[in-house]
């Protein structure tokens, strides 16, 4: 897959989140992060000199996203624990196990699809310049890399030699 494609799906994730904040409408606590999420958004929209109608565009696509991924993710979770609970068994069903998989990658792919979808709509009320500016917004926003004192692709040493790490 394209490089600006998967970046793309990073940013319209975040961009969803933000959106999702708000369209929940739940009672947020100055404190509660859902309320500092929610004043991040609203900050986004303000900094990128977004219309009324930019805005109720992108909250109505989110809703219309969040979901059709909720059932997506309910599939899939169902899905999950049906070939678990078959693989578990002491006589598997090689034919059931086969189908399950099958329909798991099919939910897979749709979910991508609804996010390439996402993406280019939040491209469709945005103007150029306004998602130009979105996505340095989100790359500035979204660290890079493994979190701070994780290093990327190293695994624990052996239990013998833990004292060494």
């Amino acid at each position: 897959m394209d490089y600006k494609v998967i970046r793309n799906m990073g940013l319209a994730l975040v961009l969803g989140i933000a959106l999702g904040i708000i369209v929940l409408g739940r009672s947020l606590g100055p404190g509660s992060r859902e309320a500092s999420d929610k004043r991040n958004a609203e900050r986004i929209f303000k900094e990128l000199h977004l219309s009324q109608e930019q805005i109720q565009s992108l909250l109505m696509n989110r809703a219309n996203q969040m979901d059709s991924m909720k059932e997506s993710m309910d599939s899939l979770q169902a899905n999950w624990r049906a070939l678990k609970n078959e693989l578990e068994k002491n006589v598997t069903d090689r034919e059931k196990i086969l189908r399950l998989a099958s329909e798991m990658k099919s939910i897979q792919g749709t979910m991508v699809d609804m996010r390439i979808k996402s993406i280019l709509e939040v491209r469709q009320v945005m103007t150029p310049e306004q998602f130009a500016q979105f996505q340095e917004k989100m790359r500035v926003s979204v660290p890079k890399g493994p979190p701070p004192g994780k290093a990327k692709g190293r695994m624990p040493p052996p239990p013998e030699r833990m004292e060494d790490f």
